[in-house]
């Protein structure tokens, strides 16, 4: 349990002053955000070889196009739909129901 406190980087005078379920609940968070570094890192890797890939290829877009992606600050319209047709598609989101491509 020391072992795994100190890899987590809980040290033992704190350990000591943790209930066990404290611990634990240290011990899960620790095991997913490893996962979700797992996940990141992976992502990375797939994005590189993809990049490295367009570049060989002579595809590679300016890198301005791939951030104005997530980081647009362009206002963009939602598209024009009837009222009945919105509200259709409230109630069947308030019913659980597909709202999409109805």
């Amino acid at each position: 349990m020391i072992r795994q406190a100190f890899i987590i980087g809980i040290s033992v005078p704190q350990l000591q002053a943790m209930e066990l379920w404290e611990f634990y609940s240290c011990v899960d968070g620790y095991a997913k955000r490893q996962e979700l570094r797992a996940t990141e890192s992976l992502v990375t890797s797939w994005q590189t070889g993809n990049f490295a890939g367009a570049a060989f290829g002579g595809k590679l877009k300016g890198l301005k196009h791939y951030l104005q992606r997530g980081n647009s600050t362009e206002k963009r319209a939602a598209p024009k739909i009837s009222e009945e047709e919105f509200d259709r598609g409230l109630a069947r989101a308030r019913e659980g129901g597909d709202t999409i491509g109805d």
